[in-house]
């Protein structure tokens, strides 16, 4: 049985460390390009990213209402789960999701995070996706754009999704980061 708890999640985590507000945007078995099955046609981050209520296109979020001093983006696990994509497809999905919330939050530091789920075993799904999100950042041609290192969580046997005191250790290696960006 799974359960999940936004308020242990890193985000969460992180954001009351450091005595901030917190706004989570995210679906399960979502991508940035493609869910965890390889479909493209279905609501990846880029499309609810703009609703309040993901799979209702008619229900659109006002971005003016919350704008965020420091974003942490954490995509890739689901866009990677068939193998690795498409190099262009990804990077250049990514880039114009980048770019849609830089103009939303154009003055906001931005993070961009490596799956803490992937690993390189006969595919080097981690290296892979760490080179392609180098190049989003590349791309994004910001210095208010960077890459935020996670290590390896590897969850439980039976479920690889990172746990409660894995959620903690991933906000505790991003604090130092957050906390020099919303200083």
């Amino acid at each position: 049985m799974s359960i999940n708890n936004a308020q242990k999640s890193f985000g969460k985590v992180l954001s009351s460390q450091l005595g901030t507000q917190c706004h989570l945007v995210s679906y399960g078995g979502r991508g940035v390009y493609r869910d965890w099955q390889g479909i493209q046609a279905i609501n990846n981050a880029p499309q609810f990213y703009v609703r309040s209520a993901p799979d209702e296109p008619k229900l659109l979020w006002n971005s003016a209402s919350y704008v965020p001093e420091a974003i942490g983006i954490c995509l890739g696990t689901n866009d990677f789960n068939q193998g690795i994509p498409d190099q262009n497809d990804f990077i250049n999905t990514y880039v114009e999701f980048l770019d849609k919330i830089r103009r939303d939050a154009p003055r906001a530091q931005i993070f961009v995070m490596n799956s803490p789920m992937l690993t390189d075993g006969d595919i080097p799904k981690s290296t892979v996706c760490k080179a392609y999100l180098d190049e989003v950042v590349r791309r994004s041609n910001s210095s208010l754009v960077q890459r935020a290192p996670i290590g390896h969580y590897p969850g439980r046997t039976s479920n690889s999704h990172p746990i409660a005191e894995e959620h903690i250790a991933i906000a505790a290696e991003l604090e130092p980061l957050f906390r020099r960006a919303l200083a």
